[in-house]
């Protein structure tokens, strides 16, 4: 396990071109996208704590993770590309994070 690298730009192509609500990233899981009222397993294998740690800081802002020490949970948003603005959520309960991110639905439908 932990083999094979997980690369968070091609999992949200996934999520993109399947045009899935969003993608669900949690430790001890594969990635899912959420389409059609069901979640789809989009990843190689699950996700460890170490891969979790490496996305996280891919993609959050310093402040962000700041917010995340002192709290359960933090918002924010980002570029992905030139089309698409996407939304992310961050919880972390039991020391289990778990990451959500949806598209934007304005630059979703500009598509």
């Amino acid at each position: 396990m932990g083999s094979t690298a997980i690369h968070l730009d091609l999992l949200i192509e996934r999520m993109l071109k399947a045009n899935a609500s969003e993608l669900r990233l949690s430790v001890e899981a594969i990635p899912k996208i959420y389409l059609e009222s069901q979640f789809k397993n989009c990843g190689p294998r699950p996700l460890t704590n170490d891969d979790m740690i490496q996305i996280m800081k891919s993609i959050t802002p310093d402040a962000v993770q700041e917010q995340l020490r002192d709290t359960d949970q933090a918002c924010f948003d980002f570029n992905f590309g030139n089309e698409y603005r996407l939304f992310v959520r961050i919880s972390h309960w039991n020391d289990t994070p778990t990451i959500v991110i949806r598209p934007d639905d304005l630059s979703r439908n500009a598509k």
